[in-house]
């Protein structure tokens, strides 16, 4: 057995011990009688604890972006910022909160970062071209 597969059975029963110690004397009674059973169930640890990533990210995260969004001259520009400034769709969803656009978190991410685009960028975007089309000469 390798070192390592040894290490990890060891960790195991580690875990084995502690959920046993945690038990009361009824439930190890139940155990050791035969009337209950000890259960492993695998799960995932997750990436990273949502309360953690919540205060990763600053007070003013949401106004800060927006206003480094209403900088950028062209959608390309804000898509490629709002792809490095948001890990998460939640990220997304607290900016679209925040410019009161209605975005749920059903919608696919590209769908709320094109809402984003389009009430911070798109519409200058498009009055500017409008506005260039009607000072041509007819």
């Amino acid at each position: 057995m390798s070192k390592s597969h040894k290490e990890l059975i060891i960790s195991f029963m580690k875990e084995v011990v502690l959920q046993l110690q945690a038990t009361d004397d009824s439930q190890l009674e139940s155990l050791l009688t035969g009337k209950a059973q000890l259960e492993f169930k695998i799960t995932h640890a997750a990436k990273e604890p949502a309360d953690k990533r919540k205060d990763e990210l600053h007070e003013g995260f949401e106004k800060n972006a927006v206003e480094k969004l209403h900088g950028f001259s062209t959608r390309d520009e804000g898509e490629r910022y709002l792809e490095q400034l948001c890990r998460t769709k939640e990220d997304l969803l607290r900016i679209a909160r925040y410019l009161d656009l209605p975005a749920q978190k059903k919608e696919p991410i590209k769908q709320i970062k094109d809402k984003l685009i389009e009430s911070t960028i798109g519409f200058r975007v498009r009055s500017a071209a409008v506005q260039g089309t009607s000072r041509e000469p007819s």
